[in-house]
């Protein structure tokens, strides 16, 4: 007999099917977890990833090498469970922990709402004082392709011109006033969470609205858009227990098709 370790090694025992399973289901769980919660130091999770990869190559090659059907299928499933948790992990990070991690990262201020939007730039969640409203009688809804980007003012009692701080949403409004989106119209909720306008659109919209009601005309750089909430910190939390939630999904999914 040549190669009387490779048999053994070889061998198709009861525990082989089980350990394989159990394998490819923590590094699977493992890698939608780094992807998911670990976004914040991307590069050590990509090296960590490559390096697991690197591994599962060496596995299967050896595998062939010594025809070792068992080592084989481990290769594989080593392979396949570090190739298809990438795109879950980034997608539990798309939509619940990239914004987590921002809302984290940035401030908390409890100010007035006549406050200038350049004094609080670092901020994420925004608590504005009891006198404090969404004036939803001054909405205004920017028209592009089929939906209606809505924005209104946060308002001070007082008269009040310049306004930096406005509650966004869509399809929620008429093209002037009649701006329903968010909770805005209850006034018992004083608080939103700050949002990124990527595209631009919102800002416009604000703008927009600036001239409409003749307010004092602000630079886009003055211009904050919120999210209209009653409490942003429970928002935050939330979408942490989101994001382990849907990866325990993912995990027990890929348990369930192991097995």
């Amino acid at each position: 007999d040549a190669y009387p370790k490779a048999r053994k090694l070889d061998s198709w025992d009861s525990w082989t099917p089980l350990a394989l399973t159990a394998v490819s289901w923590v590094t699977f769980s493992l890698t939608v977890s780094l992807f998911a919660l670990a976004q914040e130091i991307g590069p050590v999770v990509w090296a960590v990833w490559c390096s697991a990869l690197l591994l599962g190559v060496f596995v299967l090659s050896m595998a062939w090498a010594r025809r070792m059907q068992a080592q084989r299928l481990l290769g594989y499933f080593l392979l396949a469970a570090l190739l298809l948790a990438v795109p879950f992990g980034e997608s539990v990070a798309e939509s619940f922990t990239d914004e987590f991690f921002r809302l984290k990262g940035g401030a908390t201020y409890r100010l007035a709402a006549s406050t200038p939007g350049t004094s609080v730039l670092d901020a994420t969640m925004l608590h504005f004082e009891h006198d404090d409203y969404v004036n939803v009688s001054k909405g205004v809804g920017f028209q592009k392709a089929k939906h209606l980007y809505c924005v209104a003012p946060v308002l001070s009692q007082k008269d009040q011109r310049a306004v930096s701080f406005w509650v966004v949403g869509y399809d929620c409004c008429d093209k002037r006033g009649a701006f329903h989106c968010l909770g805005a119209q209850d006034i018992t909720i004083r608080a939103g969470v700050v949002l990124r306008d990527r595209s631009g659109v919102f800002t416009q919209a604000a703008r927009m609205a600036q001239s409409v009601h003749d307010l004092q005309i602000l630079t886009k750089h003055e211009i904050l858009l919120l999210a209209w909430m009653k409490d942003p910190e429970m928002y935050m939390q939330h979408l942490l227990a989101s994001a382990l939630t849907y990866a325990a999904m993912c995990s027990a999914g890929w348990l369930l098709v192991s097995c």
